[in-house]
């Protein structure tokens, strides 16, 4: 959806103050000569005040023009639309500037599983730039597509893929004035190199592993070549590395003032480049965002204005108390959603304010391919076959919540074609439909493996599919333990500990087949002995190796070809059962009726909130 048309002059906005008098009524100090506009938004829930302004985008009305719109509630901050403030709510995670360790995920909502991402996307994201993102007007994955940021133009590699040349956009400042300069990229993936300890994103970087062994002499210069004459920025890889264009779309490469240190920001936020600065944070209670004046729009794809003026988190709320927030007028937006136990009465009274999205992640059961009983494929197979994915979606909260899936790759997902060879009844569309317990059992009696002992280790976040998984598996035959682990995250990493089995949801760092594929299931994201091995299924086969080697050259070269491949490097994956793929989340977003111009782009935090507006 595009941009309310409007004027942003002539009406100074004011911002709405609400407060519960002892009477438990709200106070309201009211905006002069402008229409009430205010949005809530963030873990707990926010509110704001907007004049509506003018766009370089023709507008894209998805939702009745007449409708009142209103306040968010979330675990995130909140936000203002146009002129006027935005308040939300969110959970107790700071507003960091720094990235995180890609083995100590933050668990921002209950499907939020295996991902490596980190929780400055969420908030830096309004505030800061790198040299290409997601275009923002993509509305599902299968159609995103990369759009220069900073940079001019995304380049073609030169030197058999190991050399990425960049005509960076000049004249673009930081929130305290100081030039945006080819360098300050540089440092953002030095900072990420010494403060990650980790090579994952920037491996092919020439002396990237040399930061990490060496943080304190980690010096970039020599292969991140910055020419401040012709403004370019040139990249010199060890290695042709078919997904360094998406690695520079994450938020760990967020420019940053060369002379940053390699340490956080803790309440001291960074300088911005997007529309928001942060103004304030005040730990565990408030985060602040405010425009930042030195914005320009330099690409409505990559980097539109923002709608709010204000954007305040309050830290703290529980996605319950979110929808309660929204309902008593307090919010805007439910960031964290709707749970299970409210979706009903939400879906029934509220109708209008729901909007529900297929997420781009699957939840699923590992199984570790290198330890019995799963060692058999025809063990995997017959779990594949029983396990009953319309119970999981029904302890989920209903298809609002999940649906059933026998695949890793999700719907509206590039590679996507739906198949299913593990049901009741095999059909062309591809569709799970009950599960086969004869088909499962003859495969258990087949192996011999059936009384054998089973470990199913399962988060705090995975409890409803994982109490499944374990009597599915007693049904198979098999002696089974509940193994339930707070810790969860930082011990399936470790393939020293030779777990079993376990629940786990992936969400993608980018939207790109190759993200779920290479990053789960390649013979290189087994990590023995590491710790952060996110192969949790030790799964390797040379042959799918060499696809996902030839599908992601293939991206460049040709992206329809490329598909094509994926698709059916999913569907051999699918068969061999290193996973047992179980529902695709969905998300539901509760908003008040005065908030319109909803947006749900490709790449999580996927509801774009400085996009949304109230009147």
């Amino acid at each position: 959806m595009g941009r309310r048309p409007g004027s942003r002059q002539g009406c100074a906005a004011r911002t709405w103050l609400h407060r519960a008098g002892a009477d438990g009524q709200r106070r309201q100090r009211p905006v002069r000569g402008c229409p009430r506009q205010q949005l809530a938004v963030g873990g707990q829930h926010a509110r704001f005040d907007r004049v509506p302004h003018r766009s370089t985008l023709q507008p894209r009305r998805l939702d009745d023009p007449g409708r009142r719109w209103t306040d968010v509630a979330s675990r995130r901050p909140r936000g203002r639309l146009g002129r006027g403030r935005v308040r939300r709510h969110a959970g107790s995670n700071p507003p960091t500037d720094e990235p995180r360790r890609p083995d100590h995920p933050p668990q921002p909502a209950p499907w939020r599983g295996g991902s490596r991402r980190g929780d400055l996307a969420r908030r830096r994201r309004c505030v800061a730039d790198q040299p290409s993102r997601w275009d923002a007007s993509s509305r599902n994955e299968r159609l995103a597509r990369g759009v220069p940021d900073l940079a001019l133009d995304l380049p073609s590699p030169t030197d058999g893929g190991r050399t990425y040349t960049f005509r960076l956009r000049r004249g673009i400042r930081y929130s305290n004035g100081a030039l945006v300069r080819p360098e300050d990229i540089r440092r953002a993936l030095e900072r990420t190199l010494i403060m990650f300890r980790d090579t994952y994103y920037y491996g092919a970087i020439v002396g990237a592993s040399a930061c990490v062994s060496r943080p304190r002499r980690c010096d970039l210069s020599r292969s991140v070549v910055a020419d401040d004459r012709n403004w370019t920025l040139t990249f010199h890889l060890r290695r042709a590395d078919p997904d360094f264009l998406y690695t520079l779309a994450l938020p760990t490469a967020y420019a940053v003032p060369a002379a940053t240190p390699a340490r956080d920001a803790g309440s001291h936020p960074l300088p911005a480049t997007g529309p928001y600065e942060f103004a304030s944070y005040k730990p565990g209670r408030v985060v602040k965002l405010i425009r930042n004046p030195r914005f320009r729009v330099w690409s409505a794809d990559a980097r539109p204005d923002g709608y709010p003026d204000e954007i305040l988190w309050k830290l703290g709320l529980t996605p319950a108390a979110q929808v309660h927030a929204v309902e008593t007028g307090r919010a805007d937006v439910a960031f964290d959603g709707v749970p299970p136990s409210r979706l009903t009465e939400v879906e029934t009274q509220h109708a209008s304010q729901v909007r529900d999205n297929t997420q781009a992640g699957t939840t699923f059961l590992f199984l570790n391919t290198r330890v019995p009983p799963f060692d058999d494929v025809r063990v995997r197979r017959a779990v594949s076959y029983a396990v009953d994915r319309g119970a999981i979606v029904r302890a989920l909260g209903g298809p609002d919540r999940a649906q059933a899936t026998c695949q890793i790759l999700p719907p509206n997902f590039r590679g996507y074609r739906p198949y299913c060879p593990f049901t009741l009844e095999r059909t062309a569309a591809g569709i799970w439909q009950a599960p086969a317990l004869s088909q499962a059992r003859r495969l258990i009696a087949a192996s011999g493996t059936r009384g054998a002992r089973v470990t199913v280790w399962i988060p705090p976040n995975h409890r409803p599919e994982g109490a499944i998984a374990v009597v599915l598996l007693k049904q198979l035959g098999y002696r089974v333990r509940a193994k339930r682990v707070g810790d969860y995250y930082a011990k399936i990493g470790d393939s020293r500990l030779r777990i079993q089995a376990g629940v786990n949801t992936w969400f993608p760092d980018y939207p790109a087949p190759a993200a779920f594929l290479n990053a789960m299931f390649s013979c290189g994201a087994f990590r023995p002995g590491t710790g952060s091995n996110l192969n949790a299924s030790e799964f390797c086969d040379p042959r799918i190796d060499r696809a996902i080697a030839r599908a992601r050259t293939l991206e460049v070269s040709d992206p329809a070809l490329a598909s094509s491949l994926w698709s059916t490097i999913d569907r051999e994956l699918v068969d061999q059962v290193p996973v047992v793929p179980l529902v695709n989340p969905k998300h539901v977003d509760f908003l008040s009726p005065r908030v319109g111009n909803y947006q749900y782009g490709p790449q999580w935090p996927n509801l774009l909130l400085d996009q949304l507006w109230v009147r």
